[in-house]
């Protein structure tokens, strides 16, 4: 007798991405993302670049992180929360969250400081980023 197998999958059906550029240099992120499950989803993750894409620029470095579900708010020091980690990978921040999903929708909102986000050169500063990349991820 075969086996029932069931199809999953997900979109992120609304985004906003909220960047406060700081005198310091740096930029303040607040990303909220609903994804839709159509099926059982348990991990996310989200993969921020290091290196700037301009010549002779400072590689970025991220700090005050923090991690906001639906009915939760918490600063992500590697030991605050279990089902949430971050790291440097390569030229690559990860962020990886956990959660349980099926069949609804839910909001995570990553929160995160990049600092050297503004290059200063003689004649202007300059901030330049792709704010929707081709890292966002989610896994079964």
């Amino acid at each position: 007798m075969p086996k029932e197998i069931l199809a999953k999958d997900y979109s992120i059906k609304n985004t906003n991405i909220e960047i406060k550029l700081l005198p310091d240099g740096s930029a303040r992120f607040s990303e909220t993302r609903t994804y839709h499950f159509n099926g059982s989803f348990s991990r996310a993750e989200q993969w921020i670049p290091l290196t700037p894409r301009c010549q002779n620029c400072v590689i970025y470095k991220i700090k005050d992180i923090s991690f906001r579900n639906e009915s939760q708010i918490y600063s992500l020091d590697r030991s605050n929360n279990p089902n949430t980690f971050y790291d440097k990978i390569g030229e690559n921040f990860h962020i990886k969250w956990r959660y349980s999903a099926h069949n609804t929708a839910k909001t995570f909102t990553p929160n995160y400081t990049i600092e050297n986000a503004i290059t200063n050169h003689l004649d202007i500063s300059e901030f330049y980023w792709q704010a929707i990349g081709n890292k966002w991820g989610e896994e079964a």
